[in-house]
C-alpha cells in the first residue's frame, strides 16, 4: 500500500511538474505574442502631432489616397498601427499603378518630396504590412522606380496635356484651344384661342422669327425651328482668342433656307494678355451698342427682343440684321470700368456697306457690384439710302441710350434700357386680308423716334440643379415722334400716337439640368404702329413653348 501511494505521489509530482512545464510554455507562448498586440497603440486626437500621424494627414488632404479616403479623419479619430498600416498600403497601391501615378503628377499632387514619405511609412510599419500580406521588397522597389522616373512621368503629363488643349474639344465647358459648341431651340408658338379665327384655313403664311405678334403672316399654331447656332472659337494664345459661328434658323432644307455667319472674329489684347490691357477686335463680331442688342438669344428671357432693340426685320426694329456687324472695334477694361469704340458698316450681318459710309457705336459700362451694372451708348450713322448717283440720300440714324440692371443668381432681378435719337426712315404695319406687312418709308427728313422696356422677375434656387424664373416685360417704342421732345414722346405725343408699338409680355424658364432649358411664354401686343389715318391691323396674342439645349 505504502508502494502504491509511493507510486501515485510520484506520478502526481511529475504531472504537476509537466503541467508547470506547459504552463511556463504556454505563458511563454503568450508572453511572445503579447508586444505584438501591446504594441499597437492607439493615436489618440491630443497625439496629433505624431510624425505618422501628420505624414498621413498631408497625403490625405493632398488626394493621394483616393477620392474615398476622408482626408478629415485625420485629425478626428485615433488610429491603432494596424490601421496606419492599412492607410499606408492604399498609399503604395496608388503609386504602382502607372496611370493613377501619371494623373496625380499631371495634377501637381505628387512629388520626390511625397515618395520620400511613403517609403519612410512603408520601413516604419513593415511589420504589419508583411502580417497583412503585402510585398514590401516590390514596394519599396516600385517607390524607388517611380522616384527616379518621376521628371520623365511629369514630362510626359505635360506633353499629353498640351496635345490635349491643341486639339478640339466639344462643349461649352471645354479648355481646349478650339471648342465646338452651341444650341438649339425648338418651338411650339401659335395665337391665343381666341385669336385663332382671324387665320383663314388653307392659307399658308411663313412662320416669322417674332412670336407671331401683330400677325406678322404666320401660322396659327405650328412648330418652329427657331435657331441652331454653331459655333467654333478659342484661346490660340495668351494674346488672341477667335470665334467663327453660323446661324440656321427656319426651313434650313431646301427653299427658304436662312442661313448665315454671324461671328468672324480675331480678338488680340495687349501686353500680358490680361483685361486690363487694350484688346483690338476685327470681323464680324456683336455690336456695341446697349445691353440687349448685343445680347446672345441663348441667354435671354424673353423669346424675342423687344420691338426697339429687335435686329428681326419682320418687326421693323432700329436695328435690322445688326445684331452682328463687320468691322473693327477698341476696347479697355481695367476694372470695373470697360469702354468700346467700333467703326462698322453699319449693315449688319446682311451685306456689304451698301449705305456708302462708316458708321460709329461708342459705349461706356460700369459694373457697380455684383449686383448693380450699366451703361451709356451712342451710335452714329446712317441707314440704306434713297435714289442715285448725286440724288442719292443717306438717312441718318444718330441714337443715344442707357440702360441699367440689377442681377442675382436667385431672388429678385430687373433691367430696363431706353434709346431716343434721329431715326430718318419711318415704319409702321399695313393691314393687308389676313397678313400683316410692314411699310418703310425711305426717308422721312429728321424723324424721332423713342423707345424702352422694362423686364423685371424673380428666380428660384438660381445656384441649385433647377433654377426656375417667373419673369414679365413690357416695351413701348414710337417709330415717329417728329417734332416732339422725348419727354412727351414717352408721354405719347400726338404727332406719333399712330406710330406706337406697345405690347406686354410674361412666361417662365425652367432648366431641366444646366444645359437644357424650357421656356414658356405668351405675348400681347396693346398697340400696333399703323400710319396716320389708317385701320389699325389685328391685335394678336401669340404663345411660346421652347425647348432650348446647349452642348
Amino acid at each position: 500500500m505504502n508502494r502504491i501511494g509511493s507510486i501515485l505521489s510520484c506520478a502526481h509530482q511529475k504531472l504537476t511538474a509537466q503541467s508547470g512545464i506547459l504552463l511556463v510554455g504556454m505563458t511563454l507562448v503568450f508572453a511572445a505574442l503579447q508586444p505584438v498586440a501591446a504594441d499597437i497603440p492607439s493615436f489618440p486626437n491630443d497625439s496629433a502631432n505624431h510624425w505618422a500621424y501628420q505624414t498621413l494627414a498631408d497625403l490625405a488632404q493632398k488626394g493621394i489616397m483616393g477620392a474615398s479616403v476622408d482626408a478629415n479623419r485625420f485629425g478626428r479619430e485615433s488610429m491603432n498601427r494596424f490601421e496606419f498600416a492599412s492607410a499606408v498600403s492604399r498609399l503604395v497601391a496608388t503609386v504602382q499603378e502607372p496611370s493613377k501615378a501619371q494623373a496625380l503628377v499631371q495634377r501637381g499632387q505628387l512629388s520626390v518630396a511625397d515618395l520620400n514619405s511613403i517609403q519612410v511609412l512603408v520601413d516604419a510599419f513593415r511589420g504589419e504590412l508583411i502580417a497583412m500580406g503585402a510585398d514590401t521588397r516590390k514596394a519599396t522597389a516600385d517607390v524607388a522606380l517611380l522616384r527616379s522616373q518621376l521628371d520623365t512621368v511629369k514630362k510626359t503629363a505635360d506633353r499629353a496635356l498640351a496635345t490635349a488643349a491643341g486639339a478640339y474639344g466639344v462643349g461649352i465647358y471645354s479648355t481646349a484651344k478650339c471648342t465646338i459648341s452651341g444650341y438649339v431651340q425648338i418651338r411650339a408658338e401659335g395665337a391665343a384661342s381666341s385669336d385663332r379665327a382671324r387665320f383663314p384655313e388653307g392659307t399658308s403664311h411663313k412662320q416669322s422669327t417674332l412670336n407671331g405678334n401683330y400677325g406678322q403672316g404666320g401660322n396659327s399654331e405650328g412648330f418652329a425651328l427657331r435657331r441652331m447656332y454653331l459655333r467654333l472659337g478659342g484661346q490660340e494664345t495668351p494674346n488672341l482668342k477667335y470665334a467663327v459661328s453660323f446661324n440656321f434658323v427656319g426651313n434650313v432644307n431646301g427653299s427658304g433656307a436662312q442661313a448665315s455667319t454671324l461671328d468672324a472674329y480675331g480678338a488680340y489684347t495687349f501686353g500680358d494678355g490680361s483685361k486690363k490691357n487694350l484688346t483690338l477686335t476685327a470681323g464680324q463680331f456683336p455690336t456695341p451698342f446697349g445691353y440687349l442688342v448685343p445680347m446672345a438669344s441663348s441667354v435671354q428671357i424673353a423669346p424675342e427682343r423687344p420691338s426697339g432693340f429687335s435686329p428681326d426685320t419682320t418687326v421693323g426694329g432700329l436695328f435690322p440684321s445688326q445684331d452682328w456687324d463687320r468691322g473693327a472695334m477698341v476696347s479697355y477694361g481695367p476694372g470695373k470700368l470697360r469702354a468700346s469704340v467700333a467703326v462698322i458698316n453699319g449693315n449688319g450681318r446682311v451685306c456689304e456697306n451698301s449705305n456708302r459710309r462708316f458708321d460709329n457705336a461708342y459705349r461706356v459700362a460700369y459694373a457697380a457690384g455684383t449686383k448693380w451694372s450699366g451703361g451709356v451708348s451712342y451710335y452714329d450713322g446712317a441707314l440704306t439710302g434713297t435714289g442715285t448717283g448725286t440724288s442719292y440720300t443717306n438717312p441718318k440714324r444718330k441714337l443715344h441710350g442707357v440702360d441699367l440692371q440689377y442681377q442675382q443668381p436667385t431672388g429678385a432681378f430687373g433691367i430696363a434700357e431706353y434709346m431716343a435719337g434721329t431715326y430718318e426712315q419711318r415704319q409702321y404695319f399695313k393691314e393687308s386680308t389676313s397678313l400683316t406687312a410692314l411699310q418703310t418709308e425711305g426717308f422721312v427728313p429728321g424723324n424721332k423716334i423713342a423707345t424702352y422696356y422694362v423686364l423685371s422677375g424673380y428666380t428660384w434656387s438660381g445656384t441649385g440643379s433647377h433654377p426656375f424664373t417667373l419673369a414679365a416685360q413690357y416695351d413701348w417704342l414710337n417709330r415717329s415722334a417728329s417734332g416732339v421732345d422725348a419727354a412727351t414722346a414717352l408721354a405719347g405725343g400726338a404727332s406719333g400716337s399712330s406710330f406706337v408699338d406697345e405690347n406686354v409680355s410674361f412666361g417662365s424658364l425652367y432648366f431641366l439640368d444646366k444645359l437644357t432649358r424650357v421656356r414658356v411664354w405668351y405675348t400681347s401686343p396693346l398697340n400696333v404702329a399703323h400710319a396716320a389715318g389708317s385701320t389699325a391691323p389685328d391685335h394678336i396674342g401669340f404663345y411660346t413653348a421652347e425647348l432650348q439645349f446647349r452642348y
